[in-house]
């Protein structure tokens, strides 16, 4: 439990470091949404980003317009995806949940299956954008790679998901924070933890080897 911890208050104090730059690709990020169709481009340059400073890399803003124009068609494509199969978990998940008592019991039991996927997608979007970025992978395995690593260290994913959605929910008792802060912490925070994840099971093949 404390390596997610260490790993949230790394990203804390990285994102600190880079408040003035993060703050304004976050408003970007924000406004971007609001227009809809840059959201998705917008997103993926502001981990693109993110993924300089979890390496301890210099950031800027060419990074961002850079990171725009490279992940522009295949950020539409993850987020569609993404909102799609989360609108069938959650309408699958209440239309099971309210099927009236003559329906088969087993029909009702479906709902906590699909609360359950529900669940199981939503931790695998902890690791999309940052697996997007970092191996640059055909879209396919990127959900593939997200998907493991939501899994494989089901203990770290869960205690990370349960603090970043803390953090989100504390930003959003200030607008500005959570317009302005919020984005970046989560894109800074999941890119370090994929950058964790990946050493420690490169080291645990190497000890196996």
């Amino acid at each position: 439990m404390a390596r997610p911890l260490r790993i949230v208050w790394l990203g804390l104090k990285a994102t600190y470091d880079e408040m003035l730059l993060l703050a304004m690709l976050s408003l970007l990020v924000s406004l971007s949404w609001l227009l809809i169709i840059p959201g998705p481009p917008a997103t993926a340059a502001l981990y693109y980003v993110a993924n300089r400073i979890a390496s301890e890399r210099s950031a800027n803003f060419d990074l961002f317009k850079e990171g725009f124009r490279r992940y522009f068609v295949r950020s539409w494509i993850i987020s569609g995806i993404s909102l799609l199969m989360l609108v069938i978990f959650v309408a699958g998940f209440f239309f099971y949940l309210g099927l009236p008592s003559q329906f088969p019991q087993w029909m009702q039991v479906l709902s906590v299956i699909t609360l359950y996927l529900l669940i199981a997608w939503l931790a695998m979007q902890l690791y999309l954008f940052p697996v997007l970025i970092e191996q640059n992978l055909r879209l396919g395995l990127v959900f593939r790679n997200a998907l493991y690593l939501a899994f494989a260290s089901p203990l770290f994913t869960g205690v990370l998901l349960a603090a970043l959605a803390l953090i989100v929910l504390l930003c959003g008792l200030t607008t500005i924070l959570l317009i302005m802060m919020a984005p970046a912490l989560v894109a800074v925070i999941t890119s370090m933890a994929l950058q964790d994840r990946l050493a420690f099971f490169r080291a645990k093949a190497e000890s196996i080897s």
